[in-house]
């Protein structure tokens, strides 16, 4: 699809590695990844408090991203608690999936989806 509306996150120790910029058309033949969020903080929780303001913060517009998904493991219980593994996402799913059409719902009523 094409990005209709483009605001990236700031902030000291924020980072959005990508190439979008407003306008530009996604083609469907590439990696489906089309940009990189790292942030960095003194321990864990200020890493997660950073991160979620930095989601928080992104805004695309005329696609849908996984924003809302990462959104939802920021504030999950388990992950805040360190307890994860590469299982972490199927023992999750559907808690994380129910939470992030929560946000997507939110996010409708601002304009955007995530």
């Amino acid at each position: 699809g094409k990005i209709d509306f483009y605001m990236p996150p700031g902030g000291y120790n924020t980072r959005f590695e990508t190439f979008i910029y407003q306008g530009i058309e996604i083609l469907p033949f590439y990696d489906s990844m089309i940009g990189k969020l790292i942030v960095k903080g003194d321990d864990r929780l200020d890493a997660i408090k950073k991160m979620r303001r930095a989601v928080e913060e992104t805004v695309i517009g005329g696609i849908k991203t996984n924003l809302g998904f990462q959104y939802a493991i920021l504030h999950e219980t388990d992950f805040l608690q360190g307890k994860i593994d590469t299982g972490y996402i199927d023992k999750h799913e559907e808690k994380l999936l129910k939470e992030m059409k929560l946000v997507q719902e939110a996010s409708k009523h601002d304009g955007f989806e995530t």
